[in-house]
């Protein structure tokens, strides 16, 4: 068979910028032999901007322009930043601090790995997006998080407390 390579490329966020970018941004990465990108790391909030209420127009849209460039997609599960409406809504998500203090909302991973909560949301977004990409052919890999325990390493909730000593 044909030999396989290491393939050449980065995170790509299209949706922190606005839509008339994203042809030149691909003419570039075609350019420099970009050949797949991370997708969607930090966009749950776009994907799911209120509890029921779903956006992939711009995911649907970016995918197949990719695809049909020769780039293939990383997707990532969204899960490194969750929504402002979730951490609002369910404080008990965000991480606690060996003094006692809940981190706030708004930074990256600003969540407890262990609070069944952001678990049951979670799953959530990543059960929707494997529905809706899993078969899709420009999907080449699936990003599972992001840098996992890089800023919520350190969690002193009663869920983690409980999760320790079970």
């Amino acid at each position: 068979g044909t030999p396989r390579r290491i393939s050449f490329g980065a995170d790509y966020n299209p949706d922190q910028w606005p839509r008339e970018v994203w042809d030149e941004d691909i003419r570039l990465m075609k350019r420099a032999n970009v050949d797949v990108v991370s997708v969607a790391i930090f966009s749950w909030a776009r994907l799911q901007p209120a509890c029921d209420v779903w956006d992939f127009g711009w995911l649907d849209e970016i995918i197949d322009l990719l695809h049909e460039n020769g780039i293939g997609v990383d997707l990532a599960t969204a899960t490194a930043s969750p929504p402002p409406w979730l951490t609002t809504a369910h404080p008990e998500v965000l991480p606690v601090t060996h003094e006692g203090h809940t981190l706030a909302q708004g930074g990256r991973q600003h969540w407890r790995p262990t609070s069944p909560i952001f678990r049951e949301h979670a799953l959530r977004v990543v059960e929707e997006l494997a529905e809706r990409y899993g078969a899709h052919p420009g999907v080449v890999a699936w990003h599972v998080n992001n840098e996992l325990g890089c800023h919520n390493a350190f969690d002193y909730s009663d869920d983690a407390a409980a999760a320790f000593r079970a």
